[in-house]
């Protein structure tokens, strides 16, 4: 009890440093030198709290605490010191920093008897540091962590998907997401499912769609509908009503309709508008709510049609 009240002590006391530099310079003093690794593990978290864009000697700093961690990984089995490191580190990266954020992407830190991978955020940041100082360095590994054969949480999948997008990479997205064996990350899945809808042609959207999205796949149909309404592609419409047609979960119908009914472009009212004759009646009460947000002036007769078909049962 007494070194825990001693440590909360030391970390009150750098907190409450008034003068950023001085207390950034006491933070440094923590991470470096020959600290217990209670006091490292205290600078690491302070660093993630105030060292927002870290200078050359505190990238240092971040650097050697990461080294010394890794070599002594007994001390880190959670893997938390290690991420803070790289969490500082990836902020501001430069070449010097390079090595260590490669290390990092490479490390898995397995616990509860190898189901659960304590690294994967970290490499996920250091993933995220690597396209920052090295864009090309960073899309390689973005596919190779996009492509690892272990799938234990959203990062480091997640953050590939964005790096590999931001290179136009989408025929990789496509090959990991449509023909990759076994389970994704449902995260990473949706950002992929994202990035495809808003970069592949209407017509290869469109038949794709109809054979991989709707009732099982909700998380990632719900990011595609997401990303149609925010990049108004309205070139894919008539493929959003035929997914719409055959969607029978009505929590999902409900969600999807809604993001085209608060839409102000006429190509997705139009699809909202057509529904009403031909869908089940299991799905009008869904229906019902989506157009009540709709501004559309055609949603008055379109409800009046809708109250008909519920009592007639037709």
């Amino acid at each position: 009890m007494a070194n825990l009240a001693k440590f909360s002590d030391l970390q009150r006391s750098i907190a409450g440093i008034a003068d950023d530099g001085a207390r950034r310079q006491a933070i440094v003093g923590l991470v470096t030198g020959d600290q217990s690794w209670a006091e490292l593990g205290i600078g690491l978290d302070l660093a993630v709290q105030y060292i927002g864009e870290p200078s050359e000697a505190e990238c240092a700093a971040m650097r050697a605490a990461f080294a010394r961690i890794h070599a002594e990984p007994v001390v880190d089995r959670m893997g938390l010191m290690r991420t803070a490191a790289i969490r500082v580190l990836s902020r501001t990266p430069g070449s010097a920093d390079m090595d260590t954020l490669v290390e990092a992407s490479y490390a898995y830190l397995w616990v509860d008897g190898g189901t659960i991978d304590a690294g994967a955020e970290m490499r996920g940041l250091a993933l995220r540091g690597m396209a920052a100082a090295d864009p090309a360095a960073g899309r390689w590994a973005a596919a190779r962590l996009l492509f690892d054969g272990e799938v234990p949480d959203q990062e480091p999948q997640r953050t590939a998907v964005s790096v590999l997008a931001a290179h136009g990479d989408h025929p990789l997205l496509l090959r990991w997401i449509d023909d990759t064996p076994g389970p994704r990350p449902a995260d990473a899945a949706a950002a992929a499912e994202a990035e495809l809808t808003k970069a592949l042609p209407a017509r290869v959207w469109t038949e794709r769609a109809l054979l991989r999205l709707g009732d099982r796949s909700p998380v990632e149909t719900m990011a595609a509908f997401d990303a149609v309404v925010l990049a108004v592609r309205t070139d894919v419409a008539p493929g959003l009503e035929a997914l719409l047609l055959g969607v029978s979960d009505p929590d999902l119908f409900r969600a999807l309709a809604m993001m085209l009914a608060t839409s102000r472009e006429l190509a997705f009212q139009d699809v909202l508008m057509g529904l009403g004759e031909t869908l089940s009646l299991r799905m009008l009460d869904a229906y019902t709510d989506s157009l009540a947000v709709s501004r559309d002036p055609r949603k008055e007769k379109m409800l009046d049609r809708v109250t008909e078909r519920a009592r007639a049962g037709v």
